[in-house]
Order: C-alpha cells, then sequence, then structure tokens
C-alpha cells in the first residue's frame, strides 16, 4: 500500500510508518508508557518487513507524540498537530478519566478520513472507574462521575451503527486496568496493524510467533541428537567410540582467578592451583549471570571447552535443569560454532541468519523470523563455541565485534564463548568490549580422572548387546564392574613413579580419552610420552579438525615434519614454551621450504 504524500511535510520522511498518539492530559501517564514501547515496536516492525520481503515504501517507523514531537509554530492545534495525524497510518488514542475536548475532535477526525487513506484507529479505555479514588470535596467527585458517564458514552459511541458498512465505527480494543496490562495490548494491536499496511498473513504466525511449538519441538530434538555424544573421530590409531555425554560428562574444575597460560610460567606449580577459586559449571554460570550476560571460557586444547557447552544446552533441554544455571524460568537454548558463521558482504551475517543456516543443515524447515522473533521475546542462552577455530586473526576481531552487537541487540540473551588462550588475544586487537567474566577450565584432578574413566568403560561397555541369558540389571552390573576394574588398572598404571610425565598428560580430558581407547581396543597403554602423543598428536593435528570440517594445510606427517624441530628448537635454545610471532615463524620457514608446495608460514 503507498504512503499517503499528500499532506507530507519535510518533517515527515515518505518512508516512515507514523504512528500518531493522541491523549488528554490525564492519561499522561498511559500515554508516556505507550511511548516505552518504542522499541519493541520497532522490533516488530523489522520482523514483520524482513517477512514481507521488504517490498514496502516504509522503511523505518515512529511513534509521535505532540507534547514531544510538535513543532513550535504558530496556528495553534492545525499547524502543530494535524500534520502528523494526516501523515499517519496508525492512530493511538488513550482515555483515563474523562474525554478531552481536543483529543476528541482529533479522533473524529481521523475516524472522517479513515476511509481515504485506510487509517487504523486504535481507541484505549480503562477498566476501572475513577470513582474509586479519593477525592477532596463532593464537587470533585460528582464532576468525576460526570467525567466518567460521558467517557463511557463516547467509548459506546465508536462502536455504534457496527454493522452499517458507511458506519465510522472503531473495532473495539480491550480495555485495561494499569499501564502494564495497557503495553501488553497495544504492542499486540499496533503488531497486527503494522501486518495489514505490509501485507503481511500473520494468520498461522499469530500463534505461531508468540509459541512457535512445533518449530521450538524440531529445533530441540536436533539440538540434543547432535550435542549429547562425544566421540573422537576414528584414525588409523583410535577407534571412533561416541558416548553419551550425560553418562560420561565429569563436572569441570572451572576458576576465574587462575589462568590457563600461568602453565608456561616456570614459577607456576600445581600446588599453586589449590590457592584458586575453583568453581563448578553451575556455580560459573549462575554466578556470572548474576552480575553480566556474557561468559568468556578460556581452556587447553581437549579441555572440555566444547562438551562444557553441550552440558550447558542438555541441562536446558531436560527437566528443569536450568535452574542450576541461574534461570528462574524455562530458557531458550542456541548453539553455534564460531568456525560456521556465514558472512554478508565481508561482515558476519546477523544472529537470526546464522541460527537459520545451523538449523537448514539439519532440514528442520524454521523460518529466520522465527529466530528472530525467539530472541527478542523469550529468555535465551546462547554458546558461541571455538573462536580460536576462525583462523584469520582479521576475522576473529570481526567476530568479537559480532558477539559485542549480539549482546547490545538482544537483551534477554546470556551468552557463553570459548576460546584457547591462544585465540584471544588482547594485543593482537583479539578481544571482546562487553562487559563480561573470563573464567578458565582447569586440568582433571586424580578423583576426576577416576571418575571419568569409570563412566566412560561404562558407556561403552553397557552399548554391547547382553546375552540372553542375563537380565539388563544383571548384565549392567556387571559391566559396571568391569568397567571400574579397567578404570583402575590405568589409575594404577599413571601413579607409577616411572609413569609421571604420561600423569601429567592424563591431566588433559581429551587425552585421558585416547588412553581410555587405547586400553579398550589393545589392552596395552603406552609406555612412553612419545607413543601417547604419537596418536595424540596425529589427532590434533588433522582427524580432529576434519571432524570439524576445518581442513588442515598440511597432513599430520608434514605438519610434524615442521613441528618437531621447531618444539625441538622451542627447548633447547630458547629453553621455554613460548616463543616471539616472529621468530617461531622464522624458524618453521626453514622446515616448510622441504616440503613440496607448502603453505606460506603465516596461513600454516
Amino acid at each position: 500500500m503507498p504512503p499517503d504524500t499528500q499532506n507530507a511535510t519535510h518533517e515527515f520522511p515518505l518512508d516512515e510508518l507514523l504512528i500518531f498518539i493522541g491523549h488528554s492530559d490525564d492519561a499522561s501517564v498511559e500515554a508516556n508508557a505507550v511511548l516505552e514501547l518504542q522499541s519493541e515496536i520497532e522490533k516488530d516492525f523489522r520482523l514483520l518487513l524482513k517477512a514481507n520481503g521488504h517490498r514496502s515504501p516504509f522503511h523505518r517507523i515512529r511513534l509521535w507524540e505532540w507534547t514531544l514531537d510538535a513543532l513550535v509554530l504558530t496556528g495553534g492545534q492545525e499547524r502543530a498537530v494535524t500534520p502528523a495525524l494526516d501523515h499517519a497510518k496508525i492512530a493511538i488514542f488513550v482515555f483515563r478519566e474523562r474525554v478531552g475536548k481536543v483529543t476528541w475532535q482529533e479522533l473524529e477526525k481521523a475516524r472522517k478520513g479513515s476511509r481515504e487513506k485506510s487509517l487504523h484507529i486504535l481507541a484505549f479505555f480503562p477498566e476501572t472507574s475513577p470513582l474509586q479514588a479519593r477525592y477532596p470535596n463532593a464537587l470533585a467527585k460528582l464532576q468525576a462521575a460526570r467525567d466518567w458517564a460521558t467517557l463511557l458514552e463516547r467509548q459506546g459511541e465508536l462502536t455504534t451503527e457496527w454493522i452499517n458498512p458507511d458506519a465510522c465505527s472503531v473495532t473495539p480494543c480491550p480495555t485495561y486496568q494499569d499501564s502494564e496490562e495497557l503495553k501488553t495490548i497495544v504492542r499486540e494491536k499496533v503488531r497486527i496493524a503494522i501486518a495489514d499496511i505490509l501485507s503481511v498473513d500473520i494468520t498461522r504466525s499469530t500463534d505461531g510467533m508468540a509459541s512457535n511449538g512445533e518449530e521450538l519441538r524440531r529445533y530441540q530434538g536436533a539440538l540434543k541428537t547432535e550435542l549429547g555424544t562425544i566421540s573422537l573421530l576414528g584414525t588409523h590409531a583410535l577407534e571412533n567410540i561416541p558416548v553419551t555425554l550425560t553418562d560420561t560428562f565429569v563436572s569441570l574444575r572451572i576458576s576465574d582467578t587462575w589462568r590457563s597460560d600461568m602453565r608456561l610460567n616456570p614459577k607456576h606449580s600445581c600446588e599453586s592451583q589449590q590457592e584458586e577459586r575453583i568453581r563448578n559449571p553451575e556455580e560459573v554460570a549462575s554466578l556470572v549471570f548474576e552480575r553480566c550476560r556474557l561468559l568468556l571460557v578460556i581452556g587447553d586444547p581437549g579441555s572440555g571447552k566444547t562438551t562444557l557447552l553441550k552440558h550447558y544446552a542438555l541441562a536446558c533441554l531436560e527437566n528443569e535443569h536450568y535452574r542450576t544455571l541461574g534461570f528462574k524460568e524455562p530458557v531458550l537454548v542456541f548453539y553455534l560454532p564460531l568456525r560456521e558463521l556465514v558472512k554478508k558482504g565481508g561482515d558476519y551475517d546477523t544472529l537470526p541468519a546464522n541460527l537459520f543456516a545451523w538449523s537448514e543443515k539439519f532440514s528442520l524447515g524454521i523460518a529466520e523470523t522465527v529466530f528472530f522473533d525467539w530472541l527478542h521475546n523469550r529468555e535465551t542462552l546462547l554458546l558461541l563455541d571455538g573462536l580460536d577455530e576462525i583462523s584469520d586473526p582479521q576475522q576473529r576481531i570481526k567476530a568479537c565485534d559480532w558477539i559485542d552487537r549480539i549482546v547490545t541487540g538482544f537483551e534477554k540473551a546470556k551468552v557463553v564463548v570459548t576460546s584457547r588462550f591462544t585465540g584471544y588475544r588482547k594485543g593482537d586487537g583479539i578481544e571482546l568490549r562487553s562487559r563480561h567474566v573470563r573464567a578458565d577450565i582447569m586440568d582433571f584432578s586424580a578423583d576426576q580422572q577416576k571418575e571419568f574413566l569409570e563412566k566412560w568403560f561404562s558407556s561403552v561397555l553397557c552399548r554391547e548387546l547382553r546375552p540372553a541369558a542375563k537380565t539388563l540389571h544383571e548384565w549392567r552390573e556387571e559391566q559396571k564392574q568391569k568397567a571400574a576394574t579397567k578404570a583402575a588398572i590405568i589409575i594404577k598404571f599413571l601413579e607409577r613413579e616411572e609413569n609421571q610425565s604420561l600423569r601429567l598428560l592424563a591431566a588433559v580430558p581429551m587425552l585421558l580419552q585416547i588412553m581410555a581407547i587405547l586400553w579398550k581396543d589393545r589392552q596395552y597403554l603406552p609406555k612412553t610420552r612419545s607413543e601417547l602423543f604419537h596418536a595424540a598428536v596425529n589427532y590434533i593435528l588433522d582427524y580432529r579438525d576434519r571432524q570439524k570440517e576445518i581442513y588442515p594445510l598440511l597432513s599430520a606427517e608434514d605438519a610434524r615434519r615442521v613441528l618437531t624441530p621447531v618444539s625441538l628448537w622451542m627447548q633447547e635454545e630458547l629453553e621455554k614454551d613460548e616463543a616471539d610471532k616472529v621468530l617461531m615463524q622464522k624458524e618453521m620457514q626453514k622446515h616448510l621450504k622441504t616440503l613440496h608446495k607448502p603453505p606460506t608460514v603465516e596461513q600454516f
């Protein structure tokens, strides 16, 4: 529907959908309540505009109220207010105790002109009478009664001759009891009016936008399936053995004072960890979200960052575990690997567009507008995994900016971001500017190692086919006992003095899982660090990334031809576990050029 341009002035741009708010002085509080809906109405407008495919002459929306927006002009009502009413596509009139003469004139003018310009007129009346209030004297009380009677008469006039097609009747709106209820009613009525102006059919989405129950069921089902297991992609040395997350998850130790990069400091010792504040995942989330809406989780490779996000997701999807994360009511949970962010032009596309792209991988059939509506109108937990897996530092900086915009734009969202400490470097400009709390994942303790091994072996063994002669209960108990025995063998092996170096590696969950797989498959554990490294490093350099659809520039074998001498150089010449970037690249270049068609040192 083209905008009405007959009375448009420089004050009212032609691409602006204007909403006129009329009221008498006694309803100023209610009018201000309507004005507070500006941001929510803008969100609804953008959502409906997107559903319309942006095929509309209107590209913005504005609420206009004369005490705030009228120009200072001579000529009174006719010059200050009438042009806005003539330009408006929606006119809202709010009444409280009486019918103001001027306000009623405005409403009558709107009614008479509504046929020509299809003006949407919304009139809101109170549920309760002002006679319930206290009055200074009987005369004031009598006047209030007269005003209330007049208001009821005017309210009736608006709907007279309802069945007469030539009448200027106004569709009745529900009465309101207070400002908060008024805001709820106004927003819904305005949304319906905007949809009509933009020619958007919301017959289906009227309940769909509010709940989208079927879409939500599909999305949550896909999340449970995708995030409900943990596994290592099969390699020549390792079998892929998926296990259920809920059966094997070990509560991590997380600290907001200890830092992952402290272990690179030779003065730092494991004993000093005892002095740090150590919390479990639920405590961290609930305490952080009391203070701010963004949690940054830092951890070493294989420390359990992705597993932690999966745990948070399942906590929100199963039973009422969302309460353990500090939420008082059910919360929508969204998960995105940051390496999969889609772009639009030179920047990352919007969050709803990215959630839509993720859902389309599983053919869920959920419109992008539904994600937009969920994010703006429902309490949500957004899990963003692997900032460090965006290989280009400049793109990582853009991803941080993208996350900051999400925190600003989606007020109902709590956000968790994970990264290795090597992928989050403030010195390189890679940092989050939004207010946040950083917490680091600590290594597995001896008790955690024992708990993980017992749970992992139990989950794997209980997946085997049960002998027909045994009951399910008997079979599970027998397998749990076998699991405890296998776990005890590994723990005893690691406790030997000669295996101290392996014991330190077993504190990394991923390496401990590799040990468990090797023991299950071959009934042996590596005798040296190099044997374990051979399986683990190949997995990290090649197979782990392929599992995430990140294709390495070099095979594991070629990558080790570069990294092995560089590592030796660091230990023998630098005598420390970190190196200056320029020196590191210079040393790598020596070995990269020995390969056939190697990548540049910057790419590698």
